[in-house]
């Protein structure tokens, strides 16, 4: 299957470009290798974000993932090994198990 977007990350970041896609009207898979959320699952207390007095990492995590999800985004719990054909229009993202083709990459990796 061919998307319009690939993000590679499901943090912050990867979420927020997801929901800006969808609601773009484009066929968007989110990658995520480890959970989606990012470095905020491992945060108690997140008393900074714009919108909340005070809510938990995991908490925070799960809101973001749901809003993404409520789009009808994608997600695949699987990490990109390789990225083949990177300057072609369309790109191949390869997984231990499966070979994706998208039209636009977008890294969002994280600090990790």
């Amino acid at each position: 299957m061919t998307y319009d977007i690939a993000i590679i990350g499901g943090g912050a970041a990867g979420l927020s470009a997801a929901i800006y896609a969808m609601r773009a009207g484009m066929k968007t898979i989110v990658f995520e290798g480890t959970g989606y959320g990012g470095q905020i699952n491992f945060t108690y207390d997140v008393d900074n974000y714009l919108g909340f007095k005070s809510i938990t990492g995991p908490e925070l995590a799960e809101k973001m993932r749901a809003h993404a999800d409520s789009f009808g985004c994608e997600f695949k719990t699987e990490s990109i090994r390789e990225i083949k054909d990177a300057t072609r229009p369309l790109k191949k993202l390869v997984t231990r198990r499966n070979v994706y083709e998208a039209k636009t990459v977008i890294l969002a990796t994280g600090a990790k």
